[in-house]
């Protein structure tokens, strides 16, 4: 559903009568719930740090604020983000920058391609560490995003039954990048390329299904208008790509699971982009397990959930189908 777009005249009027109208401080969190303000409605053209200061007072105190084009538009990935370890370790690393473990370098990675689209120029700690001592201001904007997206989590959180340096949440909202970035895909030397539904985790035996309900031609090629849609709130149906025969590598890795051990995990989104042209990041449903298969060219899958999916993504996910 798309939102109204407010211009920056207007959100910077609401900014400066926000003392007038409100005895809370002037914070991200309360700014968008004083005004009843989605993230994308603020971080769509703006950011409350440029609302509260001039530009000259911006660059004076965050040397790196005019390579912002870079990252700004990460803010509003930041506004998808839902996942309570994720949330709570890097506010805590924002408040101090301790020396990540394993897990935790995967979450500052995960963070760092949340805002960019390229490998960080030096190792991870280091290179946040620095640019969030150098830019006050955007580093206490990101932590009152932070802190507005805890309040926000609507699931319980629960971990998923993989590696420990593996920290992906259940039922959490991820993109593609972070979740590549979760598996060791993407790593701090190079972005790996991606473009399918589908990337095979090497490392970890693992297949990552990348859904989109509500496919559109004009964004997906014919090849990939396959058929996906949650059965119930334990079964999903998955079609492969038009291509992907029985006898192929590909088509015997997905259909020998019970013999190989290969570990499948799903992500789901209902669409491509929302109302306001927003690209949307997908809910992982955690582990499933073939249950049946049939047919080549493509083949499809009926895949049992380790984990019940709630109920408001299985109405999200589901179809009107007929189940033989």
């Amino acid at each position: 559903m798309a939102t109204t777009y407010i211009n920056i005249t207007k959100l910077r009027r609401y900014a400066e009568n926000f003392r007038l109208v409100s005895a809370l401080p002037l914070t991200v969190g309360n700014f968008l719930a004083h005004y009843q303000l989605s993230v994308d409605q603020l971080y769509k053209s703006t950011t409350l740090m440029e609302l509260r200061y001039s530009r000259e007072e911006l660059i004076r105190r965050n040397p790196d604020f005019e390579s912002m084009n870079l990252w700004k538009k990460g803010m509003s990935k930041i506004g998808d983000m839902d996942s309570l370890e994720w949330i709570n370790y890097l506010i805590r690393y924002l408040e101090e920058a301790a020396s990540p473990s394993p897990r935790e370098r995967r979450l500052l990675l995960m963070f760092h391609y949340t805002l960019y689209n390229t490998a960080p120029k030096q190792e991870i700690h280091a290179s946040l560490k620095s640019f969030f001592v150098s830019n006050p201001d955007v580093q206490n904007e990101i932590k009152e995003l932070l802190l507005y997206r805890k309040e926000q989590i609507d699931h319980l959180p629960k971990q998923i039954h993989l590696e420990k340096e593996i920290p992906l949440e259940l039922h959490a909202c991820y993109t593609t990048a972070q979740v590549l970035t979760a598996f060791g895909i993407h790593t701090e030397e190079r972005m790996a390329p991606f473009r399918e539904g589908v990337k095979y985790a090497s490392e970890y035996h693992a297949d990552l299904f990348f859904i989109t309900l509500k496919k559109s031609s004009a964004d997906y090629k014919e090849s990939t208008l396959y058929e996906d849609y949650a059965i119930s709130e334990t079964l999903f149906h998955w079609q492969s790509q038009s291509r992907t025969s029985r006898m192929s590598p590909t088509g015997q890795r997905y259909l020998q699971q019970r013999e190989n051990g290969l570990r499948v995990i799903l992500f789901v989104r209902e669409s491509r982009e929302d109302g306001n042209r927003h690209t949307l990041p997908y809910r992982c449903l955690g582990l499933a397990r073939i249950q049946s298969e049939q047919g080549s060219k493509p083949i499809s899958i009926v895949y049992e959930l380790e984990e019940r999916m709630p109920t408001k993504i299985f109405q999200e996910s589901n179809q009107v189908v007929k189940v033989v």
